[in-house]
């Protein structure tokens, strides 16, 4: 057993001698790689300075053509004076007389005439109407006979007349606008009011021809 512990103590001891000699081996290498790349000032000084930028030189003028002798002009020609013209006399001067101004001549400033006012509009008056009447006394218009026949079979009903009234109040035509349903009825009311008198239709106050409608009913007896 003594021999046996012996052997692990030494294995001990060497694998610690091994790991320091390793330590010891890349300390040497890291410090080997920063002396590398530390320059030395002296070498920066010795380096060559940047080379300067080419300057540009001024473009040549360009070679103008040669050019040729002036053309000497021939010598003028002199031209004779004429001779200088007779002045003709002046014509006498004649009188113009100034025209009277005209009476209503209008002057250098002018006067601008005001607008006449707008007459102010006038609204029509509205226009009254009086319709044709037929309920006065003194018109006495006879009443509708109402035709035996119709009443023995007790036919009723209502006759609207559109009557044309002239401006003396008389028809002067009438019409049936809506029957009874009988003919008997609608022709003895036609007739009655042909010869029936109105009181005329005004309009505003003053009598003219107009159209009303008259209604005639027929009920028999009880």
């Amino acid at each position: 057993m003594s021999r046996f512990r012996i052997l692990i103590v030494c294995a001990v001891l060497l694998l610690h001698a091994l790991m320091l000699w390793a330590l010891q081996v890349g300390l040497l290498q890291r410090v080997l790689q920063d002396a590398e790349m530390v320059v030395p000032v002296a070498q920066l000084a010795e380096l060559p300075p940047p080379p300067k930028p080419p300057v540009a030189e001024p473009p040549k003028p360009a070679r103008q053509p040669p050019q040729a002798a002036p053309q000497q002009s021939p010598p003028p020609v002199p031209v004779p004076t004429p001779a200088a013209p007779v002045a003709a006399p002046a014509p006498a001067p004649v009188a113009v007389a100034d025209a009277p101004p005209a009476p209503n001549a209008p002057t250098g400033t002018v006067t601008p005439r005001a607008a006449p006012a707008a007459a102010p509009v006038v609204a029509p008056a509205p226009v009254k109407l009086e319709l044709p009447t037929t309920d006065a006394n003194y018109l006495h218009n006879p009443t509708p006979v109402y035709p035996p026949a119709s009443e023995r079979r007790r036919e009723s009903g209502l006759v609207l007349l559109s009557v044309l009234v002239d401006a003396e109040g008389r028809a002067k035509a009438v019409s049936i606008k809506t029957s009874s349903g009988f003919e008997r009825l609608d022709q003895s009311a036609l007739q009655a009011l042909t010869g029936w008198t109105f009181v005329p239709g005004k309009r505003n106050g003053v009598p003219v021809e107009m159209t009303v409608d008259v209604p005639i009913r027929f009920k028999p007896r009880e």
